[in-house]
């Protein structure tokens, strides 16, 4: 799910206590005098933003966006859950009082980043369009090993590879709820390039290769197992396939 962002919308969201410890965390020298500014006199701080080295505000910027994400109800929401989930007991009783969902974004953000980013798993799954829910997998734990892992991401590379010549390289994460194990691949997709200028403001080209995503959600209580990918349905049956043979020691037939 996407979300409007701008740079001048963070800052305006966000109180100045909140901006000092953001840009305190980045470790960034920024030329404001905070007592200074307003949600109706923000220009001071923006051109101190702008002020920043090139790479610093690509920093500030890229994180200023995954907070923007969390910045809601739902975001929030994830955040608590993820707190829970982590057993960080003191996480609720050290949020700032009155605080707004932007500025709760920020401060775990800050404080909190371990919660920070097991909630932007979370928020990823929420917003996860699931493919299709079989439940002819066996009842019992899948084997999340090391070696396991390193299997499955290998039999996704393999797949992929003799399919459309994609995924060169796999990172395998995982992260269980109270019912619910996900195990997210992310593959390499297909060769791109892109255009930037470079310091000097010379417009360049570069090569590179993104990655893509696909979601595994199952179930161990009931041996349903659900998938998220887009792509051809043939492809996405042998990932199941996989699945169930590396993490379950399971041979899936159909």
């Amino acid at each position: 799910m996407s979300k409007q962002f701008s740079v001048p919308t963070f800052f305006r969201k966000a109180s100045n206590a909140s901006l000092q410890d953001f840009f305190g965390k980045l470790g960034f020298d920024i030329d404001v005098r905070w007592g200074d500014i307003t949600w109706h006199h923000l220009e001071p701080a923006l051109v101190a933003f702008r002020e920043l080295e090139p790479s610093q505000q690509n920093r500030a910027e890229t994180a200023m966006r995954s907070i923007s994400l969390l910045a809601s109800t739902k975001g929030n929401e994830c955040l608590f859950d993820a707190a829970e989930l982590l057993g960080s007991r003191n996480y609720k009783s050290k949020i700032p009082m009155n605080a707004t969902e932007h500025e709760r974004a920020i401060w775990s953000w800050v404080y909190f980043p371990k919660v920070f980013s097991t909630a932007q798993r979370m928020f990823a799954i929420e917003n996860t369009r699931w493919w299709r829910k079989r439940n002819d997998l066996p009842c019992e734990q899948p084997d999340l090993s090391e070696q396991a892992l390193q299997r499955f991401g290998n039999a996704i590379i393999n797949l992929l590879q003799n399919s459309d010549g994609r995924g060169q390289h796999c990172t395998i994460e995982t992260m269980q709820t109270n019912e619910v194990m996900y195990v997210m691949a992310a593959p390499d997709n297909f060769h791109d390039r892109y255009e930037f200028h470079d310091k000097n403001g010379i417009l360049r080209t570069r090569g590179f290769r993104p990655t893509f995503s696909i979601a595994f959600a199952f179930v161990p209580n009931s041996g349903t197992l659900e998938i998220s990918m887009e792509g051809n349905a043939k492809l996405k049956e042998e990932f199941e396939k996989a699945f169930a043979r590396e993490l379950l020691c399971y041979q899936l037939t159909t």
